[in-house]
């Protein structure tokens, strides 16, 4: 479908609306046009993100070339921390939005064959100015684009130029389809490279209230989102393996829409704890997921210049990792290893934790675009707690304390992450003492949760759980699951507790499995059932020292976890085994 196909269906769509709710309205209580016409409308869907995404991202805004962007990322890697994605943030251009690498930043075919080879994604940074002069940048004088862009109409107010955080420019008016189609040529020089989406800026707050657009006047906001659309349309109209990032909701305004910003992050914060820094962070990813945004985050320690303290770095990092979006870069020190010695290892203990999460995360938001709910779950700012999905609750440390009340959802009894040897009463509030290294996660009871895991970090598995996916089960009553862990994989589980009996049913698999199950006790009578066939598993020492290739199972009565291992199967599995008391 053709771009202004879809911008013509986008303003058509809410003018229907109107007219069937005032026709509701008019006709008597009880006729079928009313009852239909006084439902509410659908939420907007978020876009499908794809599953990189997920992945922990990083970048830097003040010493962008591309050796220092594989340093960079050689930093983390070198410490056993994930990267999934980087951004190329400004200025990486000739000059703001011409989309040209400018030699001194270095070649774009080496940047990308080293990201490549990295197995890291690329995603540029932009805006939709065009500047007559910038701050910074290799060139600041005029853009070269500018005039032609000027003569041609393409730009709102006339060609009017203003201040905005890089220069002093004119927007491109993208009510104007000619003027989009002559943007999109300029971004295709910069797709061509082969990059990975676009970190969609906003400098529409420094246009006056109304422009003058092609389609006539327009308010600030209006402009802002025929804006974040036309950006979105291009990576959707070439590939689904593209995003563009752009703010959502961030401190009283809305940004991109919800159904154009398959990743949404509200910066930009200051580092600090008040209500400017790591507090507003997360006030405005709870209500970025109240409006409907799915995958959301925020830079950790915050955008903006200053000093990044231990204690602030580590608690920021913890909301980072129990969001959609895990990044973490901005203007000062970023790297956690120069942040302080202290930090690596637990930012390393949740980096992987996020990464570990991503088949979960990735699920969650196939459900979101089909029409579910966001990923992140009852939000309440008020007492700064939300789900993830439906099996996960955090309560993100967001002051200087080590204490803070936990108030836990009802309905479902739940498991205190760090210490899991008995579950909570659902609906129970109490103050939950917090260490640093810990953050207030909790697993809801009959809890079903991909993840991938490749070493011990987190204690979600081994080295031998490479190339598997794990399930995280905490049996209680009946929990059934259609998971989502990849693009076009779909697993039906289903995980029953009667008494002391347990029976987890998988569909059929192309991966192995490996189950992690909450036991407080050895169990006994433990099967496995494929293909019409039952067999008693192997016992292993250990969960490392199961065979890949053969149904077994390790207890470890220490942390009281039973660990089961399913090889690939054709059809359905049926695991079943028997506890004590």
């Amino acid at each position: 479908m053709s771009r202004r196909v879809i911008s013509l269906i986008a303003r058509i769509v809410p003018l229907v609306a109107i007219l069937v709710l005032a026709v509701g309205v008019l006709t008597p209580v009880g006729s079928v046009v009313s009852s239909f016409a006084l439902q509410a409308p659908p939420r907007p869907r978020p876009p499908l993100t794809p599953r990189w995404a997920y992945e922990p991202w990083v970048w830097e805004d003040e010493e962008n070339t591309v050796d220092g962007t594989f340093a960079l990322i050689d930093g983390y890697r070198s410490r056993d921390i994930p990267v999934g994605a980087v951004i190329i943030d400004s200025p990486w251009q000739t000059n703001y939005n011409t989309f040209e690498m400018d030699p001194s930043f270095g070649d774009p075919a080496v940047l990308m064959a080293g990201l490549r080879d990295r197995n890291v994604r690329a995603i540029f940074w932009a805006t939709g100015f065009i500047n007559t002069w910038s701050n910074d940048g290799p060139d600041r004088d005029e853009a070269p684009h500018y005039q032609e862009a000027r003569r041609r109409g393409f730009l709102v107010d006339g060609g009017q130029t203003y201040e905005w955080d890089k220069g002093e420019g004119a927007a491109v008016d993208f009510f104007n389809p000619d003027a989009v189609a002559w943007w999109y040529s300029h971004m295709d020089k910069a797709w061509a490279y082969g990059i990975d989406g676009w970190k969609v800026d906003a400098p529409e707050g420094n246009l006056p209230d109304i422009v003058q657009t092609a389609a006539g006047p327009k308010t600030n906001r209006e402009y802002g989102t025929e804006y974040y659309r036309a950006f979105y349309l291009y990576v959707a109209e070439r590939s689904p393996d593209a995003i563009i990032t752009a703010r959502p909701y961030d401190t009283g305004t809305q940004y991109a829409p919800v159904d154009a910003n398959p990743a949404g992050w509200v910066g930009d914060q200051n580092p600090d704890w008040g209500p400017r820094g790591i507090e507003e962070a997360l006030d405005n990813i709870l209500e970025s997921a109240g409006a409907g945004y799915s995958m959301l985050g925020s830079d950790i320690g915050g955008y903006r210049p200053g000093e990044r303290f231990d204690r602030l770095f580590i608690r920021w990092a913890q909301l980072g990792a129990l969001s959609p979006l895990m990044e973490n870069g901005g203007r000062g020190e970023h790297r956690p290893w120069m942040v302080g010695r202290d930090v690596v290892a637990p930012y390393r203990y949740f980096a992987k934790l996020h990464h570990q999460l991503v088949p979960y995360f990735y699920g969650l938001g196939v459900e979101a675009h089909e029409g579910g709910p966001p990923i992140i779950r009852d939000p309440s700012r008020e007492q700064r707690h939300y789900r993830l999905g439906e099996d996960l609750f955090a309560a993100p440390m967001v002051t200087r304390d080590e204490r803070r009340r936990v108030e836990l959802p009802a309905g479902s009894r739940w498991y205190d992450y760090w210490n899991d040897a008995e579950p909570l009463a659902g609906g129970s509030s109490f103050m939950h003492n917090v260490p640093l290294a810990q953050t207030p996660l909790f697993v809801r009871a009959g809890a079903i949760i991909p993840m991938q895991v490749s070493d011990d970090v987190t204690g979600h598995g081994t080295a031998a759980s490479a190339g598997t996916l794990t399930l995280l089960l905490y049996p209680e009553g009946e929990t059934k699951r259609t998971l989502r862990p990849d693009a076009g994989v779909l697993l039906e589980v289903e995980s029953r507790r009667q008494g002391g009996d347990v029976t987890v049913t998988l569909g059929t698999s192309a991966q192995r499995l490996i189950l992690r199950v909450k036991e407080n006790s050895t169990p006994t009578d433990l099967q496995v059932q494929s293909g019409g066939h039952a067999a008693s598993p192997t016992e292993a020492p250990a969960a490392d020292d199961l065979d890949p290739n053969a149904p077994g199972w390790a207890y470890d009565a220490t942390r009281g976890y039973l660990w089961i291992s399913v090889p690939v199967n054709a059809g359905e599995t049926t695991v079943r085994y028997t506890t004590g008391p």
